[in-house]
Parts: structure tokens; sequence; C-alpha cells
């Protein structure tokens, strides 16, 4: 049983992190508010049956996640990118605008399963410790920090194969 104080601070408190998953997740700033009223709606209704002892923003952040995974499996749509980034861009040394870079990033990750992507986003956006990921994915440690580094590895690789496609050198290789 929580009490209805530290249920309202709690997820005044967490409301913001929750909201950058399911935008994240759903990538629709509409359906991500939908789904963050329906976290805080069926808390608010469950409060005298929640027993949590610990880590409440851990289990706000895994209700989060599986209200999203249940709108897009109900739904079956494909969500458009919605600029999460935006505060990122910026111009690199090339003069190649980061906004194009992100948008590559989010294309490179909608190829990997839904647990990459939000393993990628808790913790290269959010920042969230491995620990309270684990908690939200229902992973052990270790293999969160697996699937980040292979996430990572796919994202290099790609990137790799299209600077290797938009490199004149390599292209005057190839054609010898």
């Amino acid at each position: 049983m929580i009490k209805e104080k530290v249920l309202k601070k709690t997820l005044y408190d967490n409301k913001d992190a929750m909201y950058r998953l399911a935008l994240s997740i759903l990538k629709s700033e509409a359906d991500a508010e939908d789904a963050l009223q329906d976290v805080f709606v069926k808390c608010w209704h469950q409060k005298n049956e929640i027993q949590i002892t610990s880590d409440i923003r851990g289990y706000l952040m895994r209700a989060t996640r599986n209200r999203c995974l249940d709108m897009v499996k109900k739904y079956n749509r494909k969500y458009e990118q919605s600029g999460i980034y935006e505060d990122f861009m910026d111009m690199d040394k090339n003069g190649v605008e980061v906004k194009d870079q992100l948008v590559w990033i989010d294309r490179f990750l909608e190829q990997l399963p839904e647990v990459n992507q939000t393993v990628f986003h808790m913790r290269e956006v959010e920042g969230i410790p491995f620990e309270e990921i684990s908690k939200t994915v229902n992973t052990p440690i270790s293999n969160v920090r697996t699937i980040l580094s292979r996430t990572k590895k796919h994202l290099r690789k790609q990137f790799n194969i299209i600077n290797r496609i938009d490199t004149p050198n390599t292209l005057k290789k190839t054609e010898r």
C-alpha cells in the first residue's frame, strides 16, 4: 500500500523521464501523453494494492514501457520520427548536420529489437543507471551491458557502411 502524498510526489518527480521513455518508444507526443496518463490513472486506482518497498522509479519506468509496448501492439502501426533529439542539433566538423546523423541513428535503431532501443534510450539519452534499466526491462545487469554494447557496435557498423558509400576514395577503389 502506498500513501497518496508519496504517490503524487513520486509521479510528479518521475513524469519527465517517463514521458521521454514513452516518446522514445511511441515517436508521437500525443500517444506518449496518453500512455503516461494511462499509467498515472492505473497507479492511482491501484494505490492501495501497490506493494513496492523500494525502487518505485523502476516500477514506474517499467509500467510506462509496458503500456507503450501494449499500445504499439494494439495499434500495430509505424510511428514517425518525432524529433526527440532536437536539442542536439548542430554542425559537425565536416559541415554535416548532426540532425542528419540522429535521423540515421533512429533508422538504425528501428532495425533492432525493442529491448535494444529501450536500453539505448534509457542509458544514452536519459543517463539512467544500469541497475534501474535492468529492473525496467527485467533483464540482468550483465545482459543490459551486453545489449548496449551490441547496439553501439551495430550503430558504428552501419555508420561505417554509410561513410564508405559516401566517400569518393572508396568509390574509386571499387571502380578499378
